[in-house]
């Protein structure tokens, strides 16, 4: 479905009708954690009690053996994926011994990245593949870039949303009408993603080692530096939106365009990362030199995700089923909240991509991306600064009326969703007292309170663990399920393992031809 098709069908939509398909969504959450050990990243393996880091469907690793990702099902409530989010983090807190999890989205204090062991996934021919990528990232950007953790909104619209629209209209491919409707919502998310840094991003914030050489001037105060106005250095170019990987774009105009770009990167050669290979000397540094080794290497704010299960490419799944979900990746860990992201954020969240789906949304041209990311990058740096200005369609506009702008356009969606009134007032707030977002309140307890960014690290994620050991395991409702699953994930490795039938570069094949 073209663009201006899908704008012409939602335009012709009364008022009351627009209303009538304010529907809340379905949501899921990942959360990313180090988990710790006096002071610095934990050196200790995957705990076999929590199951196999592999093929467990709640508990996995990321980069890092280190690196603890948290998984939720899909749920029809927000309170319902928070309290499982809750309760699983009460199962891993009780089974990680005398480890934190580390209560920020930049590492604590690492004080050599060969220290930061990556991901082992077992002896099979897919953990072979998981543990050569990892490898592939830690020569191409750096392990230590690779320890920074967030939250992941997993984000999918009801089925009675999709039927009210595509009642319409009955001759509309219904998955073709769904990938569009999606890009329709990214394109607009990715026009306020600056906003969302602005009232979630929680890294204003990093350890001395984590610079080596930047053109930016930081601050420097105790253990740290900061910059007084940054809300998300984990967004910035010395986080994930780094040179290496800024400079590729993919196109967000339709489905095929999208895949097209997706599969040119992973069969298009670097020379910067073919010369990965010539100078270790290893075949096994990483999975291939192309631009992406696979396509989960892509990092962008906000992706297209499909809900169909097993180790495929996102662009055979994509091209199979279309967009099952979307997924928000630039929200940082809220270190004030125990399971690392509220329900006020998720409720807001939820209005504003709602809101980005009723919204004009056109193709993103070569000059407005470029508007895109110079408005992340100075709210990710500089956010909290007064007077700040944006560019919006090629004009100047200030944050802070641009902010106020569209919060007043978010908030009849919000209360249509059910958001109360005092949530939405106290995102608005923030706009007016940029030292109350989570960022500004992180830089206040650094410099007055805490004066060190391991002490203000050590308090929330002791705090933390603390709250979660406090809990009797017997109220909670999804404990034998956890232990169940830790156990048949544990199997399901084994079983794996020893089922092996082929070659590693026979698996590869596959993977790549879509055979896998």
């Amino acid at each position: 479905m073209k663009t201006e098709d899908l704008d012409n069908l939602i335009e012709n939509f009364s008022d009351y009708e627009v209303n009538q398909f304010v529907h809340p969504g379905i949501l899921g959450i990942e959360k990313e954690n180090l988990r710790i050990c006096k002071d610095t990243i934990s050196l200790q393996k995957h705990p076999l009690s929590i199951g196999s880091a592999l093929c467990s469907k709640y508990i996995t690793t990321d980069f890092s053996e280190a690196q603890i990702e948290l998984i939720t099902p899909p749920f029809e409530h927000h309170s319902s994926a928070l309290e499982f989010l809750d309760h699983l983090n009460e199962f891993l807190y009780k089974n990680i011994g005398n480890e934190l999890l580390w209560c920020f989205s930049m590492p604590p204090y690492i004080k050599n990245e060969n220290m930061i062991p990556i991901s082992n996934y077992g002896t099979s021919n897919l953990s072979r593949f998981k543990m050569t990528y990892r490898n592939g990232l830690s020569h191409r950007y750096g392990k230590l870039m690779q320890t920074i953790s967030g939250i992941h909104y997993n984000y999918s619209f009801p089925e009675k949303f999709w039927s009210l629209l595509l009642s319409q209209d009955n001759t509309i491919d219904q998955k073709e009408f769904k990938s569009s409707y999606y890009f329709r919502v990214l394109r607009n998310i990715k026009r306020f993603n600056w906003l969302i840094l602005y009232l979630f991003g929680a890294s204003p914030a990093v350890t001395k080692n984590f610079i080596e050489k930047s053109s930016i001037k930081f601050n420097s105060f105790g253990d740290f530096y900061y910059l007084p106005f940054a809300t998300s250095l984990r967004m910035s170019r010395v986080g994930y939106q780094n040179k290496k990987r800024s400079q590729l774009t993919f196109s967000s105009d339709s489905l095929k365009a999208f895949i097209y770009d997706l599969e040119k990167a992973t069969s298009t050669e670097s020379k910067a990362f073919l010369d990965i290979y010539k100078s270790s000397g290893d075949i096994g540094t990483q999975l291939n030199a192309n631009l992406l080794q696979i396509e989960d290497e892509y990092y962008e704010i906000a992706r297209p995700k499909s809900s169909l299960k097993g180790h495929q490419r996102l662009s055979n799944k994509l091209k199979t089923n279309g967009i099952d979900y979307i997924e928000l990746r630039s929200i940082d860990l809220n270190p004030f909240c125990t399971h690392g992201i509220d329900i006020e954020s998720t409720q807001f969240i939820e209005a504003l991509i709602v809101y980005s789906g009723l919204k004009d949304s056109p193709p993103i041209s070569p000059s407005e991306l470029e508007e895109i990311k110079n408005n992340d990058s100075l709210v990710a740096l500089e956010g909290r600064r007064p007077g700040l200005i944006l560019e919006r369609k090629g004009k100047k506009i200030s944050l802070k009326e641009w902010a106020y702008s569209t919060l007043d356009e978010v908030e009849p969606i919000a209360k249509k969703l059910g958001v109360a009134q005092e949530i939405i007032d106290k995102f608005k707030s923030m706009i007016q007292q940029p030292e109350s977002t989570l960022s500004g309140r992180i830089i206040h307890e650094l410099l007055e309170q805490y004066k060190s960014y391991e002490n203000m690290g050590n308090y929330y994620s002791t705090l933390h663990k603390d709250h979660y050991s406090n809990l009797d395991e017997e109220q909670n409702p999804y404990w034998t399920d956890f232990v169940k699953e830790a156990e048949d994930s544990l199997t399901k490795q084994k079983e794996i393992e020893e089922d092996e039938n082929q070659s590693f570069d026979e698996f590869l094949e596959d993977y790549y031809l879509g055979k896998s």
